[in-house]
């Protein structure tokens, strides 16, 4: 799985490491607005120096040293430097599959209404100063790749979504988000199951058989989680495959799009196009490949 982001016009790939369920990375917020985008994991961004502001929905949040932003895996988010004070962050990626199968008491935290959730959680909270330290040693372990260092990150993973339900634990009791929590879980397999399948012609009735519910229901819960329809949902999964291997592979233009689930090449290109701004071309030259 990964994740394809910009910064200051370098092109960054995250590797997710399956067997530690995070990713981490130091990145520095685009002095222009990010295009709006999401992730198939859940993230957070710990800011290490700088000022900036990040956009969830239609919330806008300042953020400076010390502060985090936690946004789940299907709600929409853009982010921006202040003008002349860039801004630093810790990037981290979690994995969903790999805290559900542990407990999944501790995805609460990232099951909200992103009309009414507080995304940021300030620097002065002791919450951002345990979270923060831990963030730190997760890169530390990440990048040195020692004995074990999976274990010790999978560790710390697990104790940082326990701190993050504390923060919320008031939140995470109202009635309102305990339905909303419920529809999120069931929605779930529906979104793994389209991560592992987006190569292949997947249809709503296929998700709706993963969730054995109807075809109409489907389409309404997924309208109502994830904020778009099911086939908007699927395209951009395809064209987010399509940014990695373009940007981190040599392969030909022709066998990307076939391999990310795209029938031809006319819908590949303008899709892309739509999504991205740039021709897949363009999009593959704007910068040196990272790997």
């Amino acid at each position: 799985m990964g994740i394809i982001g910009k910064s200051d016009g370098v092109k960054i790939i995250f590797k997710l490491d399956k067997e530690a369920g995070a990713q981490i990375i130091k990145w520095t917020l685009d002095r222009v607005q990010e295009p709006i985008h999401w992730h198939p994991t859940l993230e957070l961004c710990y800011c290490l120096s700088g000022r900036g502001t990040f956009t969830c929905m239609e919330k806008q949040y300042r953020v400076g040293p010390g502060d985090i932003i936690l946004v789940n895996n299907t709600e929409r988010h853009t982010s921006q430097s202040d003008p002349g004070d860039a801004c630093v962050c810790l990037v981290v990626c979690l994995d969903v599959r790999t805290i559900q199968e542990f407990n999944p008491d501790l995805l609460l935290p990232f099951i909200y209404d992103p009309h009414t959730f507080e995304h940021r959680i300030p620097a002065e909270s002791a919450t951002a100063q345990q979270v923060g330290r831990m963030l730190t040693e997760m890169k530390t372990e990440l990048e040195a790749c020692r004995s074990a260092y999976q274990s010790i990150v999978k560790s710390l993973l697990f104790h940082i979504c326990a701190l993050l339900l504390r923060h919320y634990e008031n939140e995470n009791t109202s009635r309102r988000r305990k339905r909303f929590s419920a529809k999120f879980m069931l929605l779930q397999p529906a979104l793994a199951y389209i991560q592992d399948h987006f190569h292949e012609p997947v249809q709503l009735a296929d998700i709706a058989r993963v969730l054995s519910l109807s075809p109409s229901r489907t389409r309404h819960l997924f309208l109502e989680i994830v904020g778009e329809r099911f086939k908007s949902y699927l395209l951009q999964i395809r064209v987010q495959e399509a940014k990695k291997l373009l940007s981190g592979t040599n392969m030909p233009i022709t066998d990307i799009y076939l391999s990310c689930g795209f029938q031809s090449s006319s819908s590949f290109y303008r899709e892309f196009k739509k999504l991205v701004s740039v021709s897949p071309q363009e999009y593959r030259g704007q910068a040196p490949h990272i790997e």
